[in-house]
């Protein structure tokens, strides 16, 4: 007699977290926080930025709420802003992290 294999549940990710039931909280928890995405073709997308500080094709600066970010390098050309989404490219040599109260390049 051939064993029969159990059907896998279907993945909850409120069931994972422990948070059924909780949608609300599960949702603070995983939206609305600043992330951002690089890629190695040079393409940035920032999500949830509160403003951009400074802006040329040398430098990106931006206020993400808890920290700024500062992009350098070339060419650095943004989009069409979006909603809560903010898409650049170019060719960037570093990107830094600074706490609210500091001033690029200082």
């Amino acid at each position: 007699m051939k064993k029969q294999k159990r059907r896998a549940e279907p993945f909850s990710l409120s069931r994972a977290l422990g948070a059924a039931g909780r949608t609300e909280e599960v949702q603070k928890l995983l939206y609305g926080k600043p992330a951002l995405h690089i890629d190695c073709t040079g393409n940035i997308s920032i999500e949830n930025c509160r403003e951009i500080l400074q802006y040329n094709e040398d430098e990106l600066l931006l206020d993400m709420g808890i920290c700024r970010v500062a992009f350098k390098g070339d060419g650095i050309l943004v989009d069409p802003y979006q909603k809560d989404r903010i898409t650049a490219h170019g060719r960037v040599f570093s990107v830094s992290f600074h706490g609210k109260d500091e001033v690029s390049g200082q």
